[in-house]
C-alpha cells in the first residue's frame, strides 16, 4: 500500500495557479483531467493510474 493523498501537502506555483485557471476558462474538460492527473501523482501508487505509468527500465543499468 502506498502512502496515501492526505500524507501529503500539495504546493502550487502561481504560474501554475494561472495556468489551471486558464485551462478551466478556455476548457474545462482540460482543467478537470489537470486535477486528475495532480491527485493520481500525490496518492502515492506509481506504477498504477491514469495515464499510462511505466516502471523505468534503465535505472538500474549500469552505465557503460
Amino acid at each position: 500500500m502506498g502512502i496515501g493523498i492526505s500524507d501529503y501537502f500539495p504546493v502550487f506555483s502561481p504560474d501554475f495557479k494561472a495556468d489551471l485557471a486558464w485551462w478551466y476558462n478556455h476548457n474545462r474538460n482540460k482543467g478537470d483531467k489537470i486535477l486528475d492527473l495532480v491527485a493520481d501523482i500525490l496518492d502515492g501508487q506509481s506504477f498504477i493510474g491514469l495515464d499510462k505509468p511505466e516502471i523505468l527500465l534503465n535505472i538500474t543499468e549500469k552505465k557503460q
